[in-house]
This record gives C-alpha cells, sequence and structure tokens, in this order.
C-alpha cells in the first residue's frame, strides 16, 4: 500500500492526486453509512457487545519510544501525528525536561506530549495533564492506563482561569481529541463564533489557589495551549509564575487576538524572556512561544 502512495505522489499530476482523495473520501463515506444502515436492524444487545469489544490503538509518531494511543475517532488518529506536527515542543521537552522535574501540560488533549515527556525521563517525572472536555478527557485517561504512565502522569478535569468559580464551557464538538472549545469570558458569554455544540458548568480554578488547596508541586515547565484563553490562565498564575522554580514555559499564541502582545508583556513583567518563536504549519499567525526565565544579575 505504501508503494502504491510513493507512486501516486511521483506519477499523478496534483489535479489527479486531489480527485483520487474525492474519490477515496467517498467511498469512505458510502462505507460508513452502508455500516449505519446496517446497525440499526441489529438488536441494541448485539451493537453494544460489538462496540465494546472493538478496541483500537495507534502509534505516537515518536521517533524513541513506543507509545500508543487510544483511536475513536478521525481526530484521534491525526493526533498520532502530533511529534511531527510540533517539533519543537518534542525539542523543547527533550531539551529542558530533566528526571525529578515537574511539569503543567495545560490543554493536555489526549495527551500525546504528556505521554513523550513520561518518554523523555524515563518515568522519573510528574506530570499534571490538565483537560476539561469530558470525552477528550476520557481519551487522555485511557491513553495513559494504555501506556502504564499512571504513577508519573496525573489526568485533571478542570479549567484553568483567572477565576475559581463554577463557569460555563462551550463545546465546539463532543468528539475526542477536538480543541477550538472555550470558557465564558467575564460577562458569561462567548467570546467568538465558532460552531456551538453545547456548553456545561464546570468546576475552573486559578492555578495559585489549586496548588494552594491542593498541595501540588512547583512546576518547573509549564506547556499552555488553549485555543484563546492563555492569558487568563497566566493571570491566575501570578505566584506560581514568580517560583525559582519554574525555568521554562512553551505558549502557543494566536498573535491575530489583542491579548497576545498583553501575554508576552506579562511574562516579561515576571521575568521571562523569548528564547525562540516557532510558527504552526498552515497557520501563519499562530506560533509557540518558548520562554525561560531570565537569569539575575546578582
Amino acid at each position: 500500500m505504501n508503494f502504491i502512495r510513493q507512486q501516486a505522489r511521483q506519477h499523478l499530476s496534483p489535479e489527479q492526486r486531489l480527485q483520487l482523495w474525492r474519490l477515496r473520501s467517498k467511498l469512505q463515506h458510502t462505507a460508513t453509512a452502508a455500516c449505519r444502515s446496517v446497525f440499526r436492524l441489529v438488536p441494541t444487545s448485539l451493537a453494544i457487545a460489538f462496540k465494546e469489544g472493538i478496541e483500537i490503538t495507534g502509534r505516537l509518531d515518536y521517533a524513541h519510544r513506543a507509545i500508543y494511543m487510544d483511536i475513536s475517532s478521525a481526530v484521534q488518529q491525526d493526533r498520532l501525528r502530533a511529534c511531527h506536527k510540533e517539533p519543537e515542543t518534542i525539542q523543547w521537552l527533550e531539551t529542558n525536561l530533566r528526571p525529578g522535574d515537574v511539569l503543567y501540560d495545560i490543554g493536555a488533549n489526549v495527551g500525546a506530549y504528556s505521554l513523550v515527556a513520561y518518554a523523555v525521563t524515563n518515568g522519573h517525572c510528574k506530570i499534571y495533564a490538565f483537560e476539561p472536555s469530558f470525552s477528550t478527557f476520557a481519551a487522555l485517561s485511557r491513553n495513559i492506563l494504555i501506556n502504564r504512565c499512571s504513577s508519573a502522569i496525573i489526568p485533571l478535569q478542570i479549567a484553568l482561569s483567572d477565576t475559581t468559580e463554577l463557569i460555563d464551557f462551550y463545546y465546539s464538538s463532543f468528539t475526542p481529541g477536538t480543541a477550538l472549545h472555550e470558557l465564558a469570558d467575564e460577562r458569561g458569554a462567548r467570546a467568538s463564533t465558532c460552531t456551538l455544540a453545547g456548553q456545561q458548568r464546570l468546576l475552573s480554578y486559578r492555578l495559585d489557589d489549586l496548588l494552594e488547596q491542593f498541595k501540588l508541586e512547583t512546576p518547573n515547565h509549564i506547556k499552555l495551549d488553549v485555543d484563546g484563553g492563555e492569558l487568563s490562565v497566566l493571570r491566575g498564575a501570578e505566584r506560581t509564575l514568580a517560583q525559582p522554580h519554574l525555568r521554562s514555559l512553551l505558549v502557543e499564541i494566536d498573535e491575530t487576538q489583542p491579548a497576545a502582545q498583553q501575554l508576552i508583556a506579562y511574562l516579561r513583567s515576571k521575568e521571562f524572556s523569548i528564547e525562540s518563536r516557532h510558527a504552526r504549519p498552515g497557520h501563519v499567525a499562530v506560533a509557540n512561544y518558548i520562554f525561560t526565565r531570565r537569569l539575575s544579575d546578582a
């Protein structure tokens, strides 16, 4: 199959490849519709037994260790290419994470980078993986169990922001692995016009409050990707950012948003400097910024 794909890339024109992709998509859609029709005729108990018996996993594209992830949606299948999509995140983890370190993976999704962090230190670290979406959190938890990482990776279905309260959480989709969910703003409204699949009230915490209440270890590194709410999370982590143990942050920033420059200025005020900027392929104005703590002159 791979040979056929390679030959197709070499000998078909872009238009022919597009037509082939459209044909494949149409056939896949037809096959899916046919399977759904068959399932409607199957007794419920049999359909449930069949569904429960299906377990599909795929290997994450991390070169240095076998990491397997649950696949129950096309979105989750796409997450298997997380290392290819964000090589700077992998390099940041491999360069900065040391045995004994604590990583906060805020916006962990299905846990690809938490699992890589575990692999980088051979399990000799502590990772707190924050993911508020109920369906994605279930996939995250399953991936931790599949890879036997429960001793080091702690999943938390908590939304982080600048307030500690129950708050409305808006879903873009209920499919595991999807993104672009958002919390209500200070007026209790949505900030974007993205598709709304549904909403529910969730527990939101200031990171400072969470550390104090549950006596969590101060992070040495923070990976932050919450689709637009990054500044709110950081404002709720003022005391945490002041801790000298925190050495670096990797933050996804949408540079088209007014909060982008505010976020950079805020971290600079907390003694962090931009080490590097990495544009996301296909997203001209979205980039991963790596911040490191400025060394004291003393």
